[in-house]
């Protein structure tokens, strides 16, 4: 089911190729893939799923940008490589 759905959001990007589904307690070398450039974009099914602490999240996601990794939130239809991204998280979570 999480294939069909991650295959379903890259649609919205042509280019896009799935590199790994990564399961819930796979989070933190889903982080280490993504910071040695194993790949640009995760795509993650809510900012909830992502994080429940709004502080934490904006920490993750901040560093990953860092490395050049936008996230985009499929349920919310939130993508971090545009500029208003963390207007619209703080929406989320308020």
């Amino acid at each position: 089911m999480k294939a069909a759905v991650y295959g379903q959001a890259c649609n919205t990007y042509p280019d896009c190729e799935i590199v790994h589904v990564y399961a819930e307690e796979e989070f933190q070398r889903m982080l280490e893939d993504a910071k040695s450039g194993r790949f640009d974009m995760i795509i993650a099914e809510s900012v909830f799923q992502f994080s429940e602490v709004v502080s934490e999240m904006l920490k993750t996601t901040r560093d990953l940008r860092q490395h050049d990794v936008a996230v985009y939130f499929e349920k919310e239809r939130i993508d971090t490589s545009l500029l208003n991204w963390e207007f619209l998280v703080m929406v989320c979570y308020a």
